[in-house]
């Protein structure tokens, strides 16, 4: 059970990203990217960068990492992600709830059999 419950977590938090550009199928194509908004660039030899976008050039992306300029080469990106931090809060505050209702489910069917002279076999 226990092996489920991290199996579906660490599911449900890595569906908390949005792709919003991959070279297999957008092959150049950059108009989802907006301006003022922070991305996950996958780029050469498999670096990963956090940024905010400035602006999308004609070959390549501007934007700020800690206060810092920076500019990716379009022809080197191979994936690029949005957070939705908002999504994964309220997901993993779903499921913490569900567990804790799930618990005190089972205390209460354990309460009530022993009412009635039942048990119930918790593990």
């Amino acid at each position: 059970m226990k092996n489920i419950f991290v199996a579906a977590l660490v599911l449900f938090l890595a569906s908390c990203s949005s792709t919003k550009y991959t070279a297999k199928e957008n092959t150049g194509n950059f108009e989802k990217l907006n301006a003022g908004k922070a991305y996950v660039f996958f780029h050469e030899n498999d670096l990963k960068t956090n940024m905010e976008i400035t602006s999308v050039e004609k070959d390549s992306i501007i934007g700020l990492k800690n206060k810092n300029r920076i500019a990716l080469a379009k022809n080197t990106i191979w994936e690029v992600r949005r957070n939705n931090t908002a999504g994964t809060v309220i997901l993993v505050g779903s499921l913490v709830g569900a567990a804790i209702l799930i618990g005190v489910f089972f205390n209460a069917a354990g309460d009530i059999g022993k009412v009635f002279g039942h048990t119930v076999a918790v593990q």
